[in-house]
């Protein structure tokens, strides 16, 4: 009687694996008839192997039920049952399976690993894979590829998909995995994970010798573009061969030789003009995003005095020869074009005359020479900027003999 039970028991386990057997067929002559679809869709496959692994999952906890009911009967003898053969076999279909769903989803069409009936899809075509799909493919079949150490194209193909949907985390991760396994294709990605031009042509290098022929032309690019660095470096003359600092090189020598010597006393007469100069510099070289903009070297935005800028606003408001001078500045560039009408209507002008001595007041006014000097200090502080990339102790010189001006009585 116990021997019929455990025939039945054994027919029953048949009959249940057999099924998930034929549904596994099943599922491999959908993937494998990929020829004769228009477009294989990658969901319906992951899907289904997710409905594989769970169905798997359930009739595995089934068997291993029955199977301990019938190690209580059994000799004990350490012997492989018929249904740990069988539960053995459904993973090795498990694994059949993730691997084939790689090789439809996200096979490169040049990889040199590729058996002879992979056809791939490149970047464009694997790019109009919804995400979701990739993310389930990965989810699924990441562990079988994982494992299989001695093929580490599946790797690759899914460290690509992950850098195609923007995981370049996870991406470079599993290519890397692929390249220490010696995979020639993930050389050719992880080089778009790279930087550094050298370092990507080394991993172009390896590509290129493992096979892989897409990376010829990317590694021709990234030679060309390091042949071209090094041209514009040795173009580029070191230091020594800038010119010497000359002041008469900005808009105001004066100004500038001043602030280079440090002899800022005499500048102290004409003090609205001289702190309006001095001020627009300052404000210039205050602005980083200015200042970047004509020199790559970073460091200038460390001279600059943040508080300066207060100074500068204390010494022209507060100090009694800097308020009279704004004072007269105002008022003459007020009254002058009214002064200038009645002057030339008591000589006896006309009306276009007086209009001629109007505008001539106005041009002259001290507020209009304060708006052109500005104009020039602005274009010297840009000249400044580019001196610091050739002669850094020239620049802080000027602006060190800069600050003295704004700052002593």
């Amino acid at each position: 009687m116990s021997g019929s039970k455990t025939n039945i028991a054994l027919l029953l386990a048949g009959m249940t694996l057999a099924g998930i057997a034929i549904g596994s067929l099943g599922l491999f002559l959908v993937v494998g008839n990929q020829n004769e679809q228009s477009a294989p869709i990658a969901a319906s496959k992951v899907a289904s192997a997710n409905s594989v692994t769970s169905n798997y999952r359930r009739d595995t906890d089934s068997e291993t039920e029955n199977r301990s009911a019938q190690k209580k009967n059994s000799n004990q003898s350490g012997e492989i049952t018929q249904e740990e053969s069988n539960e053995s076999l459904n993973e090795e279909d498990m694994a059949a399976l993730a691997f084939r769903l790689i090789d439809e989803v996200a096979a490169h069409p040049s990889d040199p690993q590729n058996s002879m009936d992979v056809v791939g899809r490149s970047d464009e075509e694997l790019a109009e894979v919804p995400p979701e799909e990739i993310a389930e493919l990965i989810e699924f079949a990441l562990p079988y590829a994982e494992a299989k150490t001695g093929e580490p194209r599946y790797l690759f193909a899914l460290g690509r998909a992950a850098l195609v949907y923007g995981d370049e985390e996870l991406a470079l991760e599993l290519l890397e995995k692929a390249s220490q396994r010696g995979s020639s294709a993930a050389d050719a990605y992880i080089a778009h994970l790279t930087e550094d031009l050298d370092e990507m042509a080394e991993h172009l290098r390896r590509a290129v010798e493992g096979g892989f022929g897409p990376a010829k032309d990317w590694l021709a690019e990234v030679e060309a573009a390091i042949a071209e660095e090094q041209v514009q470096m040795s173009s580029a003359p070191p230091s020594s061969q800038f010119p010497q600092f000359n002041p008469d090189n900005f808009n105001r020598p004066d100004l500038i030789n001043a602030f280079y010597t440090g002899n800022t006393t005499p500048l102290q007469t004409e003090l609205l003009n001289n702190i309006t100069y001095a001020s627009t510099i300052h404000n210039f070289l205050s602005d980083t995003t200015s200042v970047l903009f004509i020199t790559d070297n970073r460091m200038i935005v460390t001279e600059i005095d943040p508080n300066l800028s207060h100074e500068i606003e204390k010494k022209l408001l507060t100090t009694q020869r800097g308020l009279n001078q704004s004072v007269d500045a105002g008022l003459k560039s007020i009254l002058a074009p009214f002064i200038a009408i009645a002057n030339t209507r008591k000589s006896g002008g006309s009306i276009q005359d007086e209009l001629l001595a109007s505008n001539t007041a106005i041009v002259n006014s001290p507020l209009v020479k304060l708006d052109v000097l500005k104009k020039q200090a602005y274009q010297d502080a840009q000249r400044l900027a580019i001196l610091y990339d050739s002669d850094p102790d020239a620049f802080r010189r000027v602006y060190r003999g800069l600050k003295k001006f704004v700052v002593e009585n």
